[in-house]
């Protein structure tokens, strides 16, 4: 008899538990969390907080550490020998080459579109891997996820920023309720004045109106510049011989495009 009550009071506990579970699960949509478009927005917004965060992590391959790579390593993320020289530790590509007996040197022709291709071929695994956890959110939550494909990336280089486009429709449906929500495209803002950069060293290579540049003569006036830009660009100039290595700032921004004028030896 006392074996038997006492699988009857596990019996019993048993059935309370079920029962407040259940009142949990049906009065958190209707008491404690009621769904609604509003509900399912903010869940949205979570959604876009976790994308900036992993874009922003300082992984090797994340977004972030990407675009910076690309600005020290002079618009390339590979570099194969005899394209780059080392300086500071870091790959600095050259972008006019030497000409044998000349003192200027042969434009590279590096493209704003090159550059986004290179992030765009570079990114996907890491994205992938970090937005797992974005498939997971309406795990004991009050609506489902649901998310039609993998996710596409695509960055586009403007004058003062870096956007990355996150292409994946996702729908948040409420698990009670028939209301939803939907988003096919996040946007992720870097501010790098990557576009900017670009075009100074460009600006350098062939020359502007007021200067030739070192692909025409193989001289570039830096401070002449400085001034027509009215101080909103920094240039410094270092001379590991036989190269030059221009290094880009924007004034009031920390980000660096930095590139190399390959030179020849003399003495080789």
């Amino acid at each position: 008899m006392k074996k038997r009550g006492q699988v009857t009071l596990f019996v019993i506990l048993g059935i309370v538990i079920v029962a407040v579970l259940l009142f949990f699960l049906v009065g958190r949509e209707t008491i404690f969390m009621p769904i609604s478009s509003e509900s399912l927005n903010s869940e949205m917004d979570n959604i876009k907080k976790i994308m900036i965060e992993c874009s922003y992590d300082e992984s090797a391959n994340s977004p972030n550490e990407l675009i910076k790579t690309l600005g020290m390593q002079g618009g390339y993320l590979e570099t194969p020998e005899e394209s780059y020289r080392l300086f500071d530790d870091s790959k600095v590509s050259y972008l006019c080459y030497d000409i044998e007996n000349k003192e200027n040197c042969m434009n590279r022709m590096l493209t704003i579109k090159n550059m986004e291709d290179q992030l765009n071929e570079n990114v996907g695994d890491f994205m992938d891997n970090c937005l797992e956890e974005v498939k997971s959110q309406g795990n004991l939550k009050t609506y489902n996820v649901l998310i039609n494909g993998e996710p596409k990336y695509e960055f586009l280089i403007r004058p003062d920023e870096v956007v990355l486009n996150i292409n994946w429709p996702i729908t948040l449906k409420g698990k009670s309720k028939d209301i939803s929500v939907s988003e096919d495209k996040f946007e992720i803002d870097f501010n790098y004045p990557l576009g900017n950069l670009y075009d100074v060293s460009q600006d350098i290579i062939n020359g502007y109106s007021l200067s030739p540049g070192e692909a025409t003569t193989g001289y570039f006036d830096s401070l002449t510049y400085m001034l027509s830009k009215k101080g909103e660009y920094k240039i410094y100039v270092k001379k590991p011989y036989p190269d030059e290595v221009y290094r880009l700032v924007k004034e009031g921004n920390n980000y660096i495009f930095q590139f190399a004028v390959q030179g020849e030896d003399r003495f080789a």
